[in-house]
């Protein structure tokens, strides 16, 4: 990893061969005894989870001795605070449009400092002050842990561009294969429940707010759910115990309850041991409460990060919508008794009046932007 120059826990791609298809994993550096007692030189080999020899070789056939062509897409970038006139969002990088092209960055990629990851939106620029350098907003270069100049000399990212299979689809880390029945038709209940929030999502808003992942409580790896500091629930637009959707990059997302971040006072000694794989910089992991995620194993495997890494959290309009739609029972229930009895009302004159209810309803979950500039 030294050699190659290339931070802890950066993505890459891997092949059984040079036309065979990539699949992607964490490269992390490791620095135990059992490279000793490889049968090949050290700087030939390299170590592979059960679950990337599962996503590289579909037969479930582990064995070792496979010839594996590991791909380093990294590129080097300076990076510099964005300026006042073009503020950027948490997940959000700055890039002159001409060094986009040149590295092959279109619309998303996984930057890395200090064995931070994140996936970032790209924005291109055509000011020449942003040509040679990565803007970043100052949340994202807290979340990465970037620090300040040091004299003359920018702090640098590693840049990796979204890998694409052939067909154009982007590459996600192969998630774990959980145990479901009637796969097809939970996949078609997914796309249509992503057919109405994306609907939902443009008629009520749904802000997003990054934060930087860190260990679930114990007891709720498996439970599905993030706890994120309770002051932030207004500017997401949602309450504690409503449902979210936690993001990492382009077309993958995981639902989640969101929670309130209560952390117990527990010394050291009192949590479970656990084996951390990697290093990272305890500089870069210092960070203010408010920006810190605790996201479970069970998330982590479905959107196919590390323990460590920038996402981002908006709310779930659907669930919202259905919440609010309990409160409809009542003036429902009367209408249509009413259109029962000798009321004279006729059947539109109830659809519109259930219409304009449910209006009424939906109303105080939409968030409306706030005006940008002087208003008086």
């Amino acid at each position: 990893m030294d050699t190659l120059d290339v931070p802890d826990l950066t993505l890459v791609a891997l092949r059984r061969g040079t036309a065979e298809p990539a699949v992607l994993a964490w490269a992390t550096a490791s620095g135990d005894g059992c490279w000793e007692t490889c049968q090949t030189p050290w700087h030939q080999t390299v170590q592979l989870s059960a679950a990337a020899w599962r996503a590289l070789i579909p037969q479930n056939v582990t064995r070792s001795g496979e010839t594996v062509y590991v791909t380093f897409p990294v590129r080097k970038l300076k990076v510099r605070p964005a300026r006042m006139e073009r503020l950027l969002a948490g997940d959000e990088l700055l890039l002159h449009r001409e060094d986009a092209a040149s590295l092959g960055l279109s619309d998303i990629a996984v930057i890395n400092y200090d064995g931070i990851p994140g996936a970032f939106r790209i924005s291109l620029s055509n000011d020449e002050r942003d040509r040679g350098l990565a803007r970043l907003s100052y949340q994202s270069r807290m979340l990465l842990g970037i620090g300040q100049r040091t004299f003359s000399f920018l702090p640098e990212i590693s840049v990796v561009p979204a890998l694409r299979s052939p067909r154009g689809s982007p590459l996600l880390v192969s998630e774990p294969q959980w145990d479901t029945k009637d796969k097809l038709r939970i996949r078609w209940l997914r796309k249509v429940d992503g057919w109405f929030e994306a609907v939902a999502r443009s008629l009520l808003s749904a802000p997003e707010i990054a934060f930087r992942t860190v260990d679930a409580l114990p007891g709720e790896d498996h439970a599905c759910t993030v706890r994120l500091t309770a002051d932030l629930f207004p500017l997401l637009g949602t309450q504690p115990g409503k449902q979210v959707y936690v993001a990492w990059g382009n077309r993958n997302t995981v639902v989640a309850t969101a929670l309130v971040a209560d952390d117990p006072k527990l010394s050291p000694a009192q949590w479970a041991s656990t084996d951390r794989v990697g290093y990272h910089s305890p500089r870069a992991r210092a960070i203010p409460a408010f920006a810190r995620l605790r996201v479970g194993a069970e998330i982590r495997a479905s959107l196919g990060i590390p323990r460590t890494a920038v996402v981002t959290v908006r709310r779930r309009v659907t669930s919202l919508i259905l919440s609010k739609l309990n409160e409809l029972i009542i003036p429902a229930t009367g209408l249509f008794i009413a259109l029962n009895v000798d009321a004279k009302l006729k059947t539109w004159e109830v659809l519109l009046a259930i219409g304009v209810i449910l209006a009424l309803l939906l109303v105080p979950l939409r968030i409306r932007p706030n005006p940008r500039g002087r208003v008086h």
